[in-house]
């Protein structure tokens, strides 16, 4: 095929693509300028008015398409896209119900209605990030009690800046998570399995039959192969079998055993020491 032909060709493939590409919907939220709670207020009243009875009063949708993922409403900034539909109305959809016109809306009151669907954008983006708070209700004297007595922590860990020997020093820890965080990590360590950090990860030692033994991070053990990491970041599979011995040390061990022994008390009163380590 002639070079002229493949050339015109290909610009023709390009130009499709841009033209395909150009019809799809824009469905991604474009932040704007920050949202004003007045304004918020106020066009959620106008909206509970003029559009709830088709979109429900939160905008997800009701006889009417939920507004939250209208592309719309996700392009608007500052009411410039939602203004046209809400001025002109819209026909009905393969026989569903038309949009009336709203045309006695005002620009202004059209900027507040979008202010409030941009504020039920930013709420369902964002509904995984609720603040968690009322965790701090222990006392902090029955928490060291706790941490040096029944708990047994401080046979593992010291709380001063140096830890001698295989201690865990949890100086400044406070400083390094929030309290539902450092809760958590009390509560459900973190699963220790192929960890990079080594001081919290599982260990296997694994002999062979010639009395040869193989050390690292522990990555998997099943029913018939175990897998680790290697000194030099080798990962080495061996296969389970008459002579091979697998000894495996996992450092969380006390942690996951104390998960059903706990009250809410001993956790909350322990957090309450631990978040006096700043």
């Amino acid at each position: 095929m002639p070079k002229r032909v493949l050339l015109c060709l290909g610009v023709v493939l390009v130009l499709a693509g841009a033209v395909a590409m150009a019809q799809q919907p824009d469905t991604q939220y474009h932040p704007g300028p920050k949202l004003d709670p007045a304004a918020v207020a106020r066009g959620q009243k106008l909206f509970i008015t003029n559009c709830s009875f088709c979109h429900a009063a939160d905008a997800t949708g009701a006889s009417g398409p939920d507004l939250l993922r209208s592309p719309i409403v996700l392009r608007d900034q500052h009411g410039e896209t939602i203004g046209v539909v809400v001025h002109a109305g819209r026909p009905g959809a393969g026989g569903g119900p038309s949009m009336p016109a709203f045309s006695s809306l005002t620009e202004s009151q059209i900027g507040d209605i979008a202010e409030f669907l941009h504020s039920r954008v930013v709420a369902a983006a964002d509904r995984f990030d609720y603040p968690i708070t009322g965790v701090m209700t222990g006392n902090a004297a029955a928490g060291a009690a706790y941490f040096n007595g029944a708990g047994k922590c401080s046979t593992c860990h010291t709380v001063s800046d140096t830890a001698p020997g295989t201690m865990i020093s949890l100086a400044g820890i406070a400083g390094r998570f929030t309290p539902p965080n450092l809760l958590k990590r009390i509560a459900y360590p973190a699963p220790a399995r192929g960890a990079i950090d080594e001081t919290a990860a599982e260990t296997v030692k694994v002999t062979l039959p010639s009395g040869a033994t193989v050390s690292g991070v522990l990555i998997h053990q099943g029913e018939f192969h175990v897998v680790l990491r290697d000194a030099d970041g080798w990962q080495r599979t061996f296969t389970l079998g008459p002579g091979v011995q697998v000894a495996v040390h996992d450092p969380l061990a006390f942690h996951k055993q104390q998960i059903g022994k706990y009250s809410d008390a001993e956790l909350h009163n322990l957090l309450a020491y631990l978040e006096t380590l700043k």
